[in-house]
């Protein structure tokens, strides 16, 4: 058991309005790698219009998924009756039973016609490494396994470094003094903003940009944003009420922020980082509301399928529209791939993520009861 000492309501309270915003984050990249200009070449000679500017920026909501992350896992691990204990067996079966068995399922058919078409074309050895990095998710610590193979989910090995530190990162956060807090908050978001800013100024090279962009630990800044704002809520030093009504200023800046950086000279990520944070505080006090509403909530919660199955499933419905001369880059076309993913996410989070979750799950507390 690792040990932490911060102090925590004796139950969780259910944040509904972060769930749903999980589905607006991922529909938004789906809008950044679909949106509807057919010469995007063209649009990028009109890179400063607010609405071009704003799609092409839909990477931004991986740091909002960054800092939910470690706000979620902060939360959930300090926020329970037993929450001065962390059972690091029970918490990495959990996390393991979250986020691979969907994330396997995923990758599977791009490996295997990736491996069959690298064996016709007499077997180079970049396909057996992109099938060992994704499927020990590591690719995002080597620069030829960072992109392909569904691409978002460079993301993942990202998340995974996330888990295996925040055993340790959560005992640190939980030993910092409840009016050290918010100072240590803005230092982090401080730094978290300047290394966002390095990484898109830094590296002339967009492969190079896009590697460290895409580096683990260079992200791991994003993550204790979470935790600290984590703690921030749950020590109760922010006023709730005062914060909710703060949600359409904070919704707007990063409004601003997506459509307006270019403009500004200034990285989006770096410029979004704030706001985005601002918003997880914002969602965390969220009460009633469309947010809240059962059908957006569950849609939040298939978000994660979501994300990873946009790319395949867009990849195999432009194989599909092909044959039926079908163009997908119309709005229509747009529609019916959005629709399509949507609908996808939720069927698997309910009959196959979730059920999988619960089994593997259950396993391991009967193997636990066995073993006590």
């Amino acid at each position: 058991m690792t040990h932490v000492n911060a102090k925590a309501p004796t139950g969780m309270q259910v944040l509904p309005h972060l769930t749903s915003w999980r589905f607006f984050a991922a529909a938004f990249v789906i809008f950044h790698h679909f949106w509807l200009i057919p010469d995007r070449a063209a649009a990028n000679r009109s890179e400063f219009h607010p609405l071009y500017a704003a799609l092409d920026a839909g990477f931004v909501s991986v740091s909002f998924f960054f800092v939910l992350s470690g706000f979620i896992l902060c939360y959930t691990t300090l926020a329970r009756q037993d929450g001065n204990k962390l059972d690091k067996r029970k918490y990495f079966l959990n996390r393991f039973a979250r986020i691979y068995p969907l994330y396997l399922l995923t990758l599977l058919p791009e490996a295997l016609a990736a491996m069959r078409g690298a064996l016709a074309r007499g077997g180079p050895p970049d396909a057996a490494g992109f099938f060992i990095t994704k499927t020990l998710m590591i690719q995002g610590w080597f620069p030829q396994y960072t992109q392909g193979w569904n691409d978002p989910t460079w993301s993942l090995s990202v998340e995974a470094l996330f888990y295996v530190l925040f055993p340790v990162l959560i005992v640190g956060a939980a030993r910092i003094r409840r009016n050290h807090l918010l100072p240590a908050t803005l230092v982090m978001l401080i730094f978290g903003v300047a290394v966002q800013w390095w990484l898109r100024n830094d590296f002339p090279a967009p492969d190079d940009m896009r590697f460290f962009a895409r580096h683990p630990i260079l992200r791991v800044p994003e993550f204790l944003v979470g935790i600290l704002l984590g703690r921030v809520y749950l020590e109760s030093l922010l006023n709730g009420e005062a914060v909710r009504r703060a949600t359409p200023i904070v919704v707007a800046l990063c409004v601003l922020a997506v459509c307006g950086y270019r403009q500004l000279g200034v990285p989006a990520n770096a410029l979004a980082l704030v706001p985005l944070a601002a918003l997880v505080m914002c969602a965390s006090y969220g009460q009633g509301g469309i947010l809240a509403h059962p059908k957006l909530v569950l849609l939040g919660e298939a978000s994660y399928g979501l994300y990873l199955l946009h790319e395949p499933l867009h990849i195999w419905m432009v194989r599909l529209s092909r044959k039926f001369a079908f163009d997908l880059g119309t709005p229509l076309g747009f529609a019916l791939v959005l629709t399509t993913c949507v609908l996808t996410s939720v069927f698997l989070h309910l009959k196959f993520e979730v059920p999988v979750r619960n089994f593997i799950r259950g396993l391991g507390a009967k193997r636990g009861a066995s073993t006590s």
